[in-house]
């Protein structure tokens, strides 16, 4: 007997966002808090779960961005090493 089973993904990361008030900038907390290996992780797992598409990106010496596209938007996600700040902004 042939037994299938469905695998399920489980999302490495939880994340909640916060859009400031004065700003287009939204910014991100995330659990468990990536650090500088694995953001490229948490940035796939974001835009695959917001469905939208990567167009670029860019992984620096102390800062990474990835620009991607939402319902024909463009936005940017930032990673800022030092301060360990994750948010996201349109272009």
């Amino acid at each position: 007997m042939l037994i299938k089973r469905k695998t399920k993904l489980v999302a490495k990361f939880t994340y909640s966002l916060e859009k400031a008030d004065e700003t287009n900038i939204t910014h991100i907390s995330i659990s468990p808090e990536p650090d500088w290996d694995d953001f490229s992780e948490f940035a796939a797992q974001f835009i695959g779960d917001i469905g939208a598409e990567v167009r670029a990106d860019d992984y620096g010496m102390d800062r990474h961005q990835v620009d991607y596209e939402l319902n024909g938007e463009r936005y940017l996600l930032h990673y800022e090493h030092y301060s360990q700040s994750v948010w996201t902004e349109p272009q």
